[in-house]
């Protein structure tokens, strides 16, 4: 088992618990009081408070363990119960809640998907204001340009389809983003370095964005958890895995094929210029798998709705939403009304552009994963900044995305000091740790 050298060991040595355990308090304090805030609009009055106090026993007993105990298995299984509290927790807000509470009309929008598929229709050709899709409406116009579209890549479908088939009209995305999540925790407690899921677990998984994000139905955790699985088999040299699971992320929503510069230029400067193209078309040959024959079925309504829906303007396409640079136009009067066309790509595409420069220059000297990592949280945030729609979940998934880059780097930040290379394993020095 890989394990970082402790403080019994080597002089100098930084105490991991003591900081974890700080960061631990104050993010629960918002974890707690933002579901709080959730059980009290619901009714969950009486399991509010079971939950509230289940919560802060663990978290007390935890604290305490982290001072007294070097036992990392009983700190990783308290941290385990902890997420399991807060997340069932956020399941009965869910439960509780109807969907058109929800205010979004993402979970609908799968599950109608989901349906039209299974009549043998293409989803991006279809037309859903016959579908339950039909009673959300978005500001002040009468109709939802979603009715017309269906923005997803073809594996957020696939992925829903079994939950739709055995769930049937009680189907929530819930259901998947909780089933994501599991997912994403399973890789991350897989990943070379074992101390490294107490990091992942506190940094990500028990992020107060992360939590909220999934309470409200926000889909970004489906493709984020194949990022991470594609990220630990990577890290494990396991570059058919990964790049079979990064295919698939990239598959699952666009915004993952934001990160495709960062890990290729990544690979190329760890293992060479022919494993980086392998990776490339492990990656390339797998999302071609579940994109080309939805694009053949009718290739026009494949690009207008996964590319122009978002940012061609028009009244039956997106409008302008959020504080980015078109919220900005609007309120400036630059932009007359939300439906006006304007070609945000051209600066979306600079901002992406100049983040890929900067980025990769940073990877070539110092090929690490954590740079990877937060350059990704950085694209998102530079390219939706300057896009047609900078919504809430965008900001709130660049910040969970740079978190899970300091998870990555954590175990760097508080590594001991003046440490001889004697004292580290080969395998924890090829996996970058200390670099």
């Amino acid at each position: 088992m890989l394990q970082i050298p402790t403080k019994a060991h080597i002089p100098n040595a930084k105490h991991p618990g003591r900081y974890l355990a700080i960061y631990l308090a104050v993010i629960s304090a918002c974890n707690v009081a933002a579901l709080v805030s959730f059980s009290q609009a619901v009714g969950l009055h009486i399991f509010c408070f079971w939950f509230v106090f289940l919560t802060i026993v663990l978290e007390a007993i935890l604290i305490v363990t982290w001072a007294r105990s070097t036992n990392t298995q009983l700190v990783t299984s308290l941290l385990y119960l902890i997420v399991l509290t807060i997340y069932t927790w956020a399941l009965a807000i869910v439960l509780n809640n109807p969907p058109s509470a929800q205010g979004l009309d993402i979970g609908e929008a799968v599950k109608a998907s989901v349906i039209v598929l299974l009549h043998g229709k293409d989803p991006y050709a279809a037309t859903y204001n016959s579908t339950s899709l039909a009673n959300v409406l978005v500001y002040d116009l009468p109709i939802n340009p979603a009715w017309f579209h269906y923005v997803y890549f073809p594996f957020t479908t696939l992925l829903a389809l079994p939950f739709v088939m055995v769930l049937g009209s009680a189907f929530r995305l819930h259901f998947v983003l909780f089933f994501a999540l599991a997912l994403s925790l399973v890789f991350l407690s897989r990943d070379i370095d074992k101390s490294f899921k107490q990091h992942a677990i506190i940094m990500f998984a028990l992020s107060p964005l992360l939590i909220t994000d999934v309470v409200f139905g926000y889909d970004d955790i489906i493709f984020l958890s194949f990022v991470i699985a594609a990220i630990v088999m990577l890290r494990k040299h396991k570059l058919l895995f990964s790049g079979i699971l990064l295919g698939i992320a990239c598959a699952t929503k666009q915004t993952a094929l934001l990160i495709l510069p960062f890990l290729m230029a990544y690979v190329w400067r760890k293992n060479g210029i022919t494993p980086s193209i392998k990776y490339s078309c492990y990656t390339l040959v797998t999302l071609g798998l579940f994109v080309v024959p939805f694009f053949l079925w009718n290739e026009r309504a494949f690009i207008n709705s996964t590319f122009f829906y978002l940012g061609s303007g028009g009244v039956f396409n997106y409008p302008v939403h959020g504080a980015g640079l078109a919220g900005l136009m609007l309120k400036s009067n630059i932009l007359k009304s939300r439906w006006q066309p304007f070609p945000f790509i051209i600066p979306e595409l600079a901002a992406y552009s100049a983040v890929c420069v900067i980025g990769i220059n940073v990877l070539r000297k110092n090929p690490t994963i954590h740079i990877v990592v937060y350059t990704f949280g950085i694209a998102i945030l530079a390219a939706s900044l300057f896009s047609r729609s900078f919504q809430p979940d965008y900001f709130s998934l660049s910040i969970n995305v740079l978190l899970l880059g300091l998870a990555f780097h954590t175990p760097t930040l508080l590594a001991p000091t003046n440490i001889h290379s004697s004292h580290i394993k080969p395998s924890i020095k090829a996996a970058g740790f200390y670099q």
